[in-house]
């Protein structure tokens, strides 16, 4: 759950102004059957993922505030 958050923040935080392709954007990354299929296992790959996507965030956020 706390991956698909924090996919949203970064989706929420594109340039588009087309709310319909963010919405599909993430529909997209929350319905994925691999994301789902890994979830389901009881292994720590749930937490690689999260913790993957949130240093993604960070990095591209930090990238973009420096660039400004």
């Amino acid at each position: 759950m706390i991956t698909l958050i924090i996919a949203w923040i970064f989706i929420k935080g594109l340039p588009f102004k087309n709310n319909l392709l963010k919405l599909l954007a993430f529909a997209l990354t929350a319905l994925n059957p691999a994301l789902l299929g890994i979830n389901a296992q009881a292994t720590n790959d749930t937490f690689v993922i999260l913790f993957c996507t949130l240093a993604l965030l960070l990095h591209i956020t930090s990238f973009a505030r420096n660039k400004k």
